[in-house]
This record gives structure tokens, sequence and C-alpha cells, in this order.
């Protein structure tokens, strides 16, 4: 949609490389998201503003829940059926 460049001020922007095999340097979670959507064919800019949205939804923790009841790391909502089709399935 013409969108060139991010604004990578929470996160190192020199992480969002593919580094042989389609993994990158990021730890943790975000490192895991990251990889697992470049695994999927998600081109890396893409992958980065995910990991970028997600930081800013929960910052990684997966068992935040906000004040109307938005739970995990993307903050699913309540009474939209998704929260619960996910709780469902992690059980």
């Amino acid at each position: 949609y013409g969108v060139t460049d991010f604004n990578f001020s929470i996160l190192n922007q020199s992480n969002f490389v593919s580094i042989g095999g389609g993994k990158s340097n990021i730890d943790g979670v975000p490192g895991q998201i990251y990889d697992f959507l470049l695994a999927k064919g998600v081109p890396a800019v893409g992958a980065a503003a995910i990991v970028g949205n997600i930081e800013g939804e929960s910052s990684f923790r997966s068992t935040i829940v906000n004040e109307i009841g938005a739970s995990g790391l993307c903050q699913w909502t309540p009474g939209s059926g998704r929260l619960q089709k996910l709780q469902s399935y992690a059980n």
C-alpha cells in the first residue's frame, strides 16, 4: 500500500533481518513470534510490524488482561467469540 518504512522506536531495527535459514537474532517471545511469521512467508517488514503491534498491545505478556477484559498477547476482546475460541484451543 505504499508504506516503505517504519519507526522502530521500541525494538532495535537492526534485529529485523533474516539471518541464515529465516531466523532472526531477536531473543525471547518477540523472536519466537518474528521467526514464526518469517517461516510462514510473511515479509520481514510485515513481521516487524506485527511484533511492534503486539509490543504495544501487551508488552509480550501473555497473561495480561486490560480494564475491559481484553486478554493475551494481542488483547482479544471478550464477547467477540475469538477469545473464547482461543481459550478452547489452548485447553
